[in-house]
């Protein structure tokens, strides 16, 4: 099982929707936990996002990448994914 860190940017993203729905901040955690756990579940992305991965949760996005070598998982960014890719 990997240990998952936030990204700063991924850490703001998360205070903003707890303080707008709490059931779906719970879901992002309860995906941070799956990913923990299956960290090869996410999509490979291409492009500038090379290297990372993407967890569809509904019309939300988890971008994250896998290092291995320390079993961390390092959530990038979250959010909807009308959204997510333009940052």
């Amino acid at each position: 099982m990997y240990n998952f860190k936030l990204s700063r940017q991924a850490g703001k993203d998360l205070e903003r929707v707890y303080r707008a729905d709490q059931k779906l901040c719970q879901r992002f955690l309860n995906v941070f936990e799956t990913i923990s756990e299956d960290p090869d579940q996410g999509k490979p992305l291409r492009g500038e996002l090379r290297g990372m991965l993407s967890y569809r949760m509904g019309s939300y996005r988890i971008i994250y990448e896998v290092h291995r070598g320390k079993l961390i998982v390092v959530v990038i960014d979250l959010g909807h994914r009308g959204a997510i890719y333009r940052q």
